[in-house]
């Protein structure tokens, strides 16, 4: 049974923020990130308990072109995968943080 996705406001910011900025160094790119983060949300779909626990209960998985990792949790009950962000790899871990306490 898949899984259905809840993508918050903050990740889909985070997902407009950095499809813009691809876009701005090189027309196309913005797209390409796109189309590895829908690759991502399609294996999430499928298979969410397949990825690295990253700090119970939060999960990430990352996307196979783009150092950008996908943050979620999975609500089993309701059968959602939650995604909190999409981040840059490189990010401080107290971005995260932050928002998961609000």
């Amino acid at each position: 049974m898949r899984y259905d996705l809840v993508i918050t406001k903050e990740a889909n910011k985070d997902t407009l923020e950095t499809f813009r900025w691809y876009e701005d160094k090189a027309f196309g790119l913005g797209k390409r990130f796109e189309i590895a983060l829908d690759d991502a949300y399609d294996l999430l779909e499928d298979t969410p308990n397949s990825f690295q626990l990253k700090e119970e209960p939060f999960r990430k998985v990352h996307l196979k072109t783009f150092p950008y990792s996908v943050i979620y949790e999975i609500d089993e009950a309701n059968k959602l995968v939650i995604i909190f962000a999409v981040l840059a790899q490189k990010n401080n871990p107290d971005k995260l943080q932050k928002r998961i306490e609000k």
